[in-house]
């Protein structure tokens, strides 16, 4: 990893030509996935982006923090074969796909020992709900230098901290700011959600909860500290909405995808979907903001 390759990153994105050069490679790969049904991990979207910030950057060492049922891990090992892999979740038991030459831990990031790490040609990827300002801090405590931050909660959304509710000042008042989140949960998982957060808001409760860190006030002090200690901090671009596919007046996305940019894109995905239906899903196509951040 190099510092040429990080800074240019965004100029990368936006090239048209790298993307019609190493779009059909992804598609390839991605078609050989073992599992079809990752409903909760990286899909379509998530996945390209972070084939795109791999086969830039090729880190030396690869940190995934959330494995959910590993086909993230698979695509990792896929693209960069050589490159070490060091799993963090605390359930394992979700696992479809085990690596054969990966390094497990139910351990956290936080609770991690990286003294042997090169920390300086390492990529974090975070995929694990947890406030990303103390990612940050703790990225920022071993020598880390670069992240994806897999979720980018915008305001008013989420179930953690996100850099766009850091950015904001908005902070992350509750567990779950989604009005929608609950809907289909078990009764008794509800309940749970609203035990935690009744004891969250008791000024009392609080003080023997162990994950009071979730939420927080907002503030303009994490704002100000984030500034000061990243280099970049890029949203990356959407390979396809589901609203190119199924346009909605009321669906506004934040930018453009690479699909309705590009017209070569466009051509290559439109013959893959074409072959490939069972893409066509608001599942498949989901895209949450995936973000890249360098520290200085």
């Amino acid at each position: 990893m190099t510092i040429s390759s990080v800074s240019n990153l965004q100029n990368r994105f936006l090239d048209e030509e790298f993307h019609l050069t190493i779009l059909p490679e992804f598609l390839r790969i991605y078609d050989a996935r073992p599992i079809r049904d990752n409903q909760g991990g990286m899909q379509l979207n998530h996945s390209y982006a972070c084939f795109c910030v791999l086969k830039i950057l090729t880190p030396s060492t690869i940190i995934e923090s959330g494995v959910w049922k590993g086909v993230s891990t698979w695509l990792l090992q896929s693209v960069l074969p050589n490159a070490k892999l060091i799993c963090l979740d605390p359930v394992l038991s979700n696992l479809q796909y085990q690596s054969p030459t990966a390094e497990y831990s139910r351990s956290d990031f936080f609770d991690s020992d990286w003294t042997n790490t090169d920390v300086h040609n390492s990529l974090c990827i975070f995929d694990d709900h947890q406030s990303a300002l103390h990612r940050c801090l703790h990225m920022k405590w071993w020598g880390f230098k670069y992240a994806l931050f897999e979720d980018n909660y915008p305001p008013g959304h989420g179930d953690f901290y996100s850099i766009q509710q850091i950015s904001s000042g908005t902070g992350h008042p509750k567990i779950q700011l989604s009005s929608n989140e609950y809907r289909g949960l078990p009764l008794h998982s509800r309940f749970l959600r609203w035990l935690e957060q009744f004891t969250l808001d008791n000024l009392f409760l609080r003080r023997f909860y162990s994950s009071q860190s979730i939420v927080r006030r907002p503030n303009l002090v994490d704002r100000i500290g984030f500034k000061l200690n990243i280099d970049i901090c890029m949203e990356l671009p959407c390979l396809l909405f589901s609203s190119d596919i199924y346009p909605c007046p009321e669906t506004v996305e934040p930018s453009a995808s690479l699909y309705s940019s590009f017209d070569g894109i466009k051509s290559i995905l439109d013959c893959y979907l074409a072959k490939n239906p069972a893409m066509l899903t608001r599942a498949q196509l989901y895209y949450n903001n995936i973000t890249f951040v360098s520290l200085k």
